[in-house]
């Protein structure tokens, strides 16, 4: 070839030339590769309610293994957002995400991988189907227990029932618990929130006698219903004390004595016991005579009585006590004196003639307050030296002695009657002017 031709030809080609030996010198530009594999497992596919679960994502690289970090979806949810790659046998890298907050139901789990230097970004559903993780309501045990058994009547007994999940099933129930006496329900005790897994309702109005009590758990999407063991509940009639007093101690004879009681509960019980009250006075010999029977009103009960001898009265008071509260008694002493009497002597006939009868009275009554006293009254005529002429003695009749006479000699002189006085009542004298004439 010609020197021109030559120089035409690279005239022509030269720029292609040029280019040509820029790229061989280059070479090929340095691209991130696929995955060779992704896959995503759960150690426990099939779960319950609360229980943890972890989830696996093993990716396998072409040569060496992936770097980074992926990331855990529950569909379109974050489960763990940036959760770094272990390498494993190489060329494989592991990355793990453990959640226990998964709720019942079917979860498509899926994990993106964010790519390094060498392998490109990729989504696990590149290579399979998401993972079907599978979270069933978890079983559930209900525990009860009373704070106080036995108990008595009308204590107020806090029952508590627990709540707690079945292994695996884990976490906190939430939800309602209904308390039951022999399978009904207890009114005020039904629907109480569980909090912190626990539930009470105070109980105060169990009858006397053996309760069965049971707790029902209502269950939610989460918790399986359950039902607690039944507990026995041993109610006894509570205990009472009584306290007896009297409005005058000591008091006169025949003065109205007033007897109150007053009955309370012993121990934890709050109600305001209900019956009757017995009032007796315990003779010498230990036997009781009967003073009066009275129904308790708001816990307290009197009885009034005049009847009481004198000296010391040892005085009972007997709450006979219902199915609910039990019997218990008090006694005191009430100390009975003496009363005073007052004697007031009358004539039929102040001035009489000798041998004529005349009626002498004389009416006896207590110093204070009421009664009849018994006993005898002596009659006299006072002499003029001071001495006494006995008349007769006449047995007092409703607090009247009298006396018909017609033996009183001629003369102006007092006419005195003598009540001797009895267990009851002291002596006391009367006196009257009496004038007989010829």
């Amino acid at each position: 070839m010609t020197r021109v031709r030559r120089r035409a030809l690279a005239a022509l080609l030269g720029p292609f030339l040029i280019s040509a030996s820029l790229v061989v010198l280059a070479g090929p530009a340095s691209a991130a590769v696929p995955l060779s594999n992704f896959t995503v497992s759960s150690n426990h596919p099939s779960a319950a309610a609360g229980q943890s679960v972890t989830f696996f994502a093993t990716l396998t690289g072409t040569s060496a293994s992936p770097t980074g970090t992926v990331a855990f979806f529950d569909g379109g949810t974050p489960l763990c957002s940036s959760a770094p790659l272990a390498a494993g046998i190489s060329p494989t890298s592991v990355a793990g995400c453990t959640t226990s907050s998964l709720t019942v139901g079917v979860h498509a789990i899926t994990v993106s991988y964010a790519g390094d230097g060498t392998y490109s970004p990729s989504l696990s559903t590149d290579f399979a189907p998401a993972l079907s993780q599978t979270v069933a309501a978890a079983t559930t045990t209900t525990v009860l227990a009373p704070s106080a058994n036995p108990s008595v009547f009308t204590q107020p007994v806090t029952v508590t029932a627990t709540v707690a999940p079945v292994a695996p099933g884990a976490g906190t129930p939430t939800g309602t618990v209904s308390f039951q006496d022999a399978g009904v329900d207890i009114t005020g005790c039904t629907t109480q929130g569980l909090s912190a897994g626990a539930a009470t309702c105070v109980l105060s109005n169990l009858a006397v006698a053996s309760h069965s009590l049971t707790a029902r758990y209502s269950g939610t999407s989460s918790y399986i219903t359950s039902l607690s063991a039944p507990v026995v509940q041993a109610v006894s009639a509570a205990g009472t004390g009584v306290v007896l007093t009297s409005n005058h101690n000591p008091a006169s004879a025949s003065a109205a004595v007033t007897f109150h009681v007053v009955v309370g509960i012993t121990g934890p019980g709050t109600a305001t016991p209900t019956g009757d009250v017995a009032f007796f006075r315990v003779r010498s010999d230990l036997t009781r005579a009967w003073i009066a029977t009275v129904p308790l009103t708001g816990g307290a009960a009197n009885t009034t009585t005049s009847s009481l001898p004198p000296g010391a009265n040892r005085i009972s008071a007997v709450y006979r006590g219902t199915d609910d509260f039990s019997m218990s008694n008090a006694t005191m002493n009430q100390r009975i004196d003496s009363g005073g009497s007052r004697t007031a002597v009358t004539t039929s006939r102040v001035s009489a003639v000798a041998r004529r009868f005349i009626a002498l009275r004389a009416a006896v009554t207590p110093s204070e307050g009421t009664g009849s006293p018994t006993g005898t009254v002596a009659f006299f005529r006072m002499r003029a030296n001071g001495t006494r002429a006995w008349i007769g003695n006449v047995v007092i009749t409703n607090g009247v002695a009298r006396l018909r006479t017609n033996t009183l000699p001629v003369g102006t002189y007092v006419i005195t009657a003598v009540y001797r006085g009895s267990s009851s009542y002291v002596p006391s004298t009367g006196s009257v002017s009496q004038t007989i004439t010829n």
